[in-house]
């Protein structure tokens, strides 16, 4: 793969673990010992909440009423007998009230458990590294290890789910880890900025403070921040203001998709309920038109793109858990489809896409998308200006003028012929084309 100039990209979920993960039941179990020899011991013993406020204070209350969920979060608990110093136990996880492991959303009973940055025993465990009490043996940060295991398996990417609630601190310890181990390493950041995320657009640009030392110079530790592309049409003016959120977040910026894998739908399979009523050759070929503009979008507002695999063939999904596949249906897709003369394969025109993009010279750009307006007063063409900056000296490499059908649905659309030619004029990238 690497000969082929392809990269195997591992998937970091360092925010939330699997509620069966040992690690929470392990924990699980130290707290429910420490609560039962406690009311055991009522008369000696008594348990304290352990808590950081908004100032980043630790403290012990005897008591968690419901308002202090505002300002407060629970790190752990401090019990031993009335009148001694207090033993505190703290907490790798989110936890409530009643001391149960909370998910994403602060939610108990759910299938995972969110980490507690707030507690510095989540820091030691997962980052810095700790002792072993059995062996007495020093081990680095458990993540590190996973980052360690990774590279000796050869992955050269890691991406990082939900980056943003990652503390940046935390975040530029681990991408200096992995790039001390691997200097190839490239790293992506899912940041999902076009969503209402709880806390997203406040800790989004915080991304930026995340970097690490390469050769004794500072540079952002994050290679590419996914944009939100796959919730974008081509007049969507929030693209803009993205673009330049992820250029001052990473080092090259955007990374576009066409399709976004949380969703329990692709968007040939949204598109096809919303055309139920166009006759069937008709739908195949306004699918097919949408999921190519889609793409062309996603690959040439950003430095990098990438999409689903089926995507080249239009497919659909059940969902996006394991159980929701069948890869029996999956392989009939597939040969279904795998004619290039099938109206839903669309690879030949992905692949004209991305000769097109290679063609620019523009590996080392940042792309930001300037504007995006019709071409003319009641037209569906929309004309797309992107900029394109060295992500080195910060010199203006050119800029490329995007043409884009709005509404593939309703057929296709004539480019004026004094933009034919200025198309046709500027194929020999950006430098030549400003």
């Amino acid at each position: 793969m690497a000969e082929q100039g392809m990269r195997s990209i591992s998937d970091k979920v360092f925010n939330h673990v699997a509620r069966d993960n040992p690690i929470v039941v392990e924990e699980d179990h130290e707290i429910q010992s420490i609560l039962s020899y406690c009311v055991q011991q009522k008369d000696l013993h008594i348990v304290n909440y352990l808590v950081i406020d908004e100032n980043g204070q630790e403290q012990e209350q005897e008591d968690f009423p419901i308002e202090d969920y505002k300002t407060k979060k629970i790190i752990g608990l401090s019990f031993g007998k009335k009148g001694e110093e207090l033993k505190r136990f703290r907490f790798k996880f989110c936890r409530n009230h009643n001391f149960e492991a909370l998910n994403y959303h602060g939610m108990p009973e759910y299938d995972t458990v969110q980490i507690n940055y707030a507690s510095p025993a989540s820091y030691d465990f997962f980052v810095k590294g700790y002792t072993n009490d059995t062996t007495g043996e020093t081990k680095p940060g458990y993540w590190k290890q996973v980052i360690d295991n990774d590279i000796d398996l050869g992955f050269t990417g890691l991406r990082f789910d939900i980056a943003y609630k990652i503390p940046t601190p935390w975040l530029s310890e681990l991408i200096q880890y992995a790039h001390d181990r691997q200097p190839e390493i490239m790293t992506i950041a899912e940041t999902l900025a076009g969503v209402d995320d709880i806390g997203a657009k406040e800790l989004i640009p915080k991304l930026a403070e995340a970097k690490i030392l390469v050769d004794g110079v500072e540079r952002p530790a994050i290679d590419h921040a996914m944009l939100s592309t796959y919730w974008a049409g081509p007049l969507d003016g929030w693209l803009i203001d993205e673009s330049r959120l992820m250029a001052g977040i990473s080092r090259y910026g955007g990374a576009g998709s066409p399709d976004n894998h949380d969703t329990q739908g692709t968007v040939a399979q949204n598109i096809a309920k919303m055309l139920e009523h166009y006759a069937p050759e008709d739908k195949e070929r306004a699918i097919a038109d949408i999921c190519v503009r889609d793409y062309a979008l996603a690959a040439l507002v950003g430095n990098a793109h990438y999409a689903q695999m089926g995507y080249e063939v239009c497919a659909d999904q059940a969902g996006v858990f394991e159980e929701d596949t069948n890869p029996k249906q999956w392989r009939m897709l597939l040969a279904e489809r795998e004619a290039s003369d099938h109206p839903l394969n669309i690879s030949e025109r992905l692949w004209e896409i991305n000769k097109f993009k290679a063609s620019l010279n523009a590996d080392n750009a940042i792309f930001q998308l300037e504007s995006t307006a019709p071409l003319s007063e009641g037209s569906n063409l929309v004309k797309m200006v992107i900029s394109l900056t060295d992500q080195e000296t910060k010199q203006h490499m050119g800029t490329l003028d995007l043409f884009i059908n709005n509404k593939p649905e309703c057929g296709p659309v004539e480019l004026p012929n004094e933009n034919t030619a200025f198309i046709l004029t500027n194929r020999g990238g950006p430098k030549n084309s400003d």
